[in-house]
């Protein structure tokens, strides 16, 4: 079971680091609350993606590229596809963000995929789809984002306990926001330094 004093944490940094990108705790509180894990996972995804897409037109626009406004970066930005070889995911791994959060982003499209291209999983949990998954050991390492990795046990607890499964995905949402939000104040702040902004 996840600590309220753990939860309450993360709920509050979920104000600083989700705000920038226009959403709050409210989100989190409602995702990890959320009672269908197709729902969760879907949302989790949108998440990801919004956040990608503003970190990369926030890039753009502070790397040299001068179009006629921000509005036109995220225009175009906007258009551009979420994964493939010419992607916003892509385009985020040349970027500073550590490989392991951007294999995050992978790890949670691949499974709302799963959720999202079969109508019958709104009713599935987390777990029976990501223990179908020929990837599955792939797919559990990456979400639960431990260290000494052993499959057996994290499978009996995140069966036991699916809220634990829930916040360790929230967390490593919060965490790819706060790299997103660092990674940028540290670009703007040595745009000001040289005198670019």
């Amino acid at each position: 079971m996840v600590e309220e004093n753990v939860f309450n944490a993360l709920v509050e940094l979920a104000d600083k680091y989700c705000g920038p990108i226009g959403v709050g705790k409210e989100l989190v509180i409602s995702l990890f609350e959320e009672t269908s894990d197709w729902a969760f996972i879907i949302q989790i995804d949108a998440l990801n993606e919004t956040a990608c897409r503003d970190i990369i037109s926030r890039l753009l626009s502070l790397d040299g590229l001068a179009p006629p406004s921000k509005d036109d970066i995220a225009a175009f930005v906007s258009g551009m596809s979420y994964q493939g070889r010419t992607s916003i995911i892509r385009l985020l791994k040349m970027t500073s963000i550590p490989t392991e959060h951007t294999v995050f982003v992978d790890v949670i499209r691949a499974v709302r995929n799963a959720f999202a291209h079969d109508i019958r999983s709104v009713g599935r949990s987390l777990m029976e789809v990501i223990l179908e998954r020929e990837d599955r050991s792939r797919v559990l390492k990456v979400l639960s984002y431990i260290e000494q990795f052993n499959e057996d046990q994290i499978i009996e607890m995140f069966v036991k306990d699916p809220g634990m499964l829930r916040f360790v995905i929230l967390q490593q949402c919060l965490t790819f926001l706060y790299l997103i939000h660092i990674n940028l104040r540290d670009r703007e702040e040595g745009a000001k330094i040289a005198g670019e902004v």
